[in-house]
Protein backbone atom coordinates (compact mmCIF):
# COMPACT_ATOMS: atom_id res chain seq x y z
CA UNK A 1 0.00 0.00 0.00
CA UNK A 2 1.10 3.43 -0.88
CA UNK A 3 2.71 5.41 2.07
CA UNK A 4 0.09 8.30 1.52
CA UNK A 5 -2.71 5.94 2.54
CA UNK A 6 -0.87 4.21 5.13
CA UNK A 7 -0.61 7.95 6.72
CA UNK A 8 -4.29 8.54 5.99
CA UNK A 9 -5.25 5.49 7.76
CA UNK A 10 -2.82 6.41 10.85
CA UNK A 11 -4.34 9.47 11.21
CA UNK A 12 -7.53 8.44 11.32
CA UNK A 13 -6.40 5.42 14.00
CA UNK A 14 -4.82 8.09 15.87
CA UNK A 15 -7.50 10.85 16.28
CA UNK A 16 -10.16 7.89 16.54
CA UNK A 17 -8.92 7.33 19.78
CA UNK A 18 -9.77 10.22 21.22
CA UNK A 19 -12.89 10.71 19.19
CA UNK A 20 -11.80 13.32 17.24
CA UNK A 21 -11.57 11.28 13.71
CA UNK A 22 -14.91 13.90 12.77
CA UNK A 23 -13.42 17.33 14.05
CA UNK A 24 -13.59 19.76 11.60
CA UNK A 25 -16.32 18.70 10.29
CA UNK A 26 -15.11 15.46 8.94
CA UNK A 27 -13.28 16.53 6.79
CA UNK A 28 -10.29 13.85 7.17
CA UNK A 29 -12.39 11.24 6.97
CA UNK A 30 -14.37 13.42 4.15
CA UNK A 31 -10.62 13.42 1.82
CA UNK A 32 -9.94 9.70 3.04
CA UNK A 33 -13.46 8.56 1.12
CA UNK A 34 -12.94 10.36 -2.00
CA UNK A 35 -9.16 8.94 -1.83
CA UNK A 36 -10.30 5.59 -1.37
CA UNK A 37 -13.05 5.51 -3.24
CA UNK A 38 -10.73 6.68 -6.66
CA UNK A 39 -8.36 4.26 -5.65
CA UNK A 40 -11.16 1.43 -5.54
CA UNK A 41 -12.25 2.84 -9.17
CA UNK A 42 -9.04 2.70 -10.50
CA UNK A 43 -8.59 -0.33 -12.87
CA UNK A 44 -5.20 0.59 -14.07
CA UNK A 45 -2.96 0.68 -10.88
CA UNK A 46 -2.05 -1.71 -8.37
CA UNK A 47 -5.23 -1.55 -6.05
CA UNK A 48 -6.28 -4.73 -6.15
CA UNK A 49 -3.27 -5.71 -4.04
CA UNK A 50 -4.88 -4.03 -1.12
CA UNK A 51 -7.89 -3.73 -1.96
CA UNK A 52 -9.20 -5.13 1.52
CA UNK A 53 -7.22 -2.67 3.43
CA UNK A 54 -8.76 -0.53 1.21
CA UNK A 55 -12.80 -1.46 1.58
CA UNK A 56 -11.91 -1.90 5.28
CA UNK A 57 -10.75 1.29 5.84
CA UNK A 58 -13.92 2.97 3.64
CA UNK A 59 -16.01 1.61 5.81
CA UNK A 60 -14.54 2.57 8.97
CA UNK A 61 -14.76 6.28 7.40
CA UNK A 62 -18.52 5.70 6.75
CA UNK A 63 -18.96 4.28 10.31
CA UNK A 64 -17.41 7.28 11.89
CA UNK A 65 -18.85 9.60 9.78
CA UNK A 66 -22.52 8.67 9.39
CA UNK A 67 -23.01 5.45 11.60
CA UNK A 68 -23.54 2.72 8.77
CA UNK A 69 -24.16 -0.07 10.04
CA UNK A 70 -25.92 0.62 13.22
CA UNK A 71 -25.35 -3.02 14.59
CA UNK A 72 -21.22 -3.35 14.61
CA UNK A 73 -21.26 -6.46 15.56
CA UNK A 74 -21.84 -7.22 12.62
CA UNK A 75 -18.83 -5.80 11.29
CA UNK A 76 -16.15 -6.75 13.58
CA UNK A 77 -13.66 -4.90 12.12
CA UNK A 78 -15.02 -1.73 12.54
CA UNK A 79 -13.93 -0.13 15.87
CA UNK A 80 -16.05 2.12 18.22
CA UNK A 81 -14.55 6.02 18.11
CA UNK A 82 -17.50 7.31 19.80
CA UNK A 83 -16.51 10.51 17.53
CA UNK A 84 -19.90 12.71 16.83
CA UNK A 85 -21.61 11.99 13.77
CA UNK A 86 -22.19 14.29 10.98
CA UNK A 87 -25.56 14.57 8.54
CA UNK A 88 -25.75 12.85 5.20
CA UNK A 89 -25.74 14.91 2.40
CA UNK A 90 -27.09 14.41 -0.92
CA UNK A 91 -23.14 14.99 -2.55
CA UNK A 92 -21.80 12.33 -0.26
CA UNK A 93 -24.69 10.13 -0.27
CA UNK A 94 -23.79 9.40 -4.00
CA UNK A 95 -20.74 8.39 -3.48
CA UNK A 96 -22.00 6.27 -0.77
CA UNK A 97 -24.72 4.48 -2.55
CA UNK A 98 -21.97 3.93 -5.50
CA UNK A 99 -19.98 1.79 -2.44
CA UNK A 100 -22.92 -0.40 -0.72
CA UNK A 101 -25.04 -0.76 -4.06
CA UNK A 102 -25.42 -4.71 -4.51
CA UNK A 103 -23.69 -5.62 -7.87
CA UNK A 104 -26.66 -7.59 -9.28
CA UNK A 105 -29.90 -5.91 -8.39
CA UNK A 106 -31.83 -9.02 -6.10
CA UNK A 107 -35.40 -10.54 -7.38
CA UNK A 108 -37.65 -11.84 -5.48
CA UNK A 109 -36.92 -15.14 -5.57
CA UNK A 110 -32.86 -14.81 -4.94
CA UNK A 111 -31.03 -16.48 -2.96
CA UNK A 112 -31.05 -15.51 0.74
CA UNK A 113 -27.18 -14.46 0.50
CA UNK A 114 -27.50 -12.57 -3.06
CA UNK A 115 -30.10 -10.15 -0.76
CA UNK A 116 -30.36 -6.31 0.58
CA UNK A 117 -29.95 -6.41 4.51
CA UNK A 118 -31.71 -4.75 6.72
CA UNK A 119 -28.81 -2.48 7.44
CA UNK A 120 -28.75 -1.68 3.58
CA UNK A 121 -32.26 -1.06 3.39
CA UNK A 122 -31.77 1.52 6.10
CA UNK A 123 -29.05 2.80 4.81
CA UNK A 124 -30.99 3.44 1.19
CA UNK A 125 -33.99 4.79 2.80
CA UNK A 126 -31.53 7.42 4.72
CA UNK A 127 -30.71 8.57 1.08
CA UNK A 128 -33.55 8.29 -0.74
CA UNK A 129 -34.49 10.73 2.08
CA UNK A 130 -31.87 13.13 0.84
CA UNK A 131 -33.10 13.18 -3.07
CA UNK A 132 -33.88 16.60 -4.20
CA UNK A 133 -37.35 17.36 -5.26
CA UNK A 134 -35.83 18.33 -8.43
CA UNK A 135 -34.68 15.00 -8.99
CA UNK A 136 -37.02 12.72 -7.23
CA UNK A 137 -39.07 10.35 -9.95
CA UNK A 138 -42.05 10.66 -7.69
CA UNK A 139 -42.70 13.94 -8.97
CA UNK A 140 -42.96 12.95 -12.24
CA UNK A 141 -45.17 9.49 -12.05
CA UNK A 142 -48.74 11.58 -12.75
CA UNK A 143 -47.57 13.14 -16.25
CA UNK A 144 -45.52 10.21 -17.22
CA UNK A 145 -49.16 7.90 -16.10
CA UNK A 146 -51.17 10.56 -17.92
CA UNK A 147 -48.78 10.83 -21.09
CA UNK A 148 -48.75 6.66 -21.18
CA UNK A 149 -52.56 6.53 -20.74
CA UNK A 150 -53.28 9.07 -23.22
CA UNK A 151 -54.56 11.43 -21.08
CA UNK A 152 -52.18 14.57 -22.31
CA UNK A 153 -50.38 14.51 -25.51
CA UNK A 154 -47.32 16.54 -23.95
CA UNK A 155 -44.59 13.78 -23.56
CA UNK A 156 -42.96 14.67 -20.46
CA UNK A 157 -39.01 15.47 -20.12
CA UNK A 158 -36.86 12.21 -19.68
CA UNK A 159 -36.01 11.91 -15.99
CA UNK A 160 -32.23 12.68 -16.71
CA UNK A 161 -32.95 15.60 -19.09
CA UNK A 162 -29.76 15.61 -21.45
CA UNK A 163 -27.66 13.70 -19.68
CA UNK A 164 -27.12 9.90 -19.84
CA UNK A 165 -27.18 8.03 -16.24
Amino acid sequence: MPSSLMLLFTAHEYLGRRSWCTAADGLLLLHCIDIMMAELQDTKGNSYLYREDLETGLEQCIYCLYGHPNKRTRAKHLQEHNAKQIPLTWERAVLIFQYFKPNILPEFDSYRTSTVSAELENLLKRISALVPPEEDPATKVDSYTAYIEGGTDKCPDPPFGNKTP
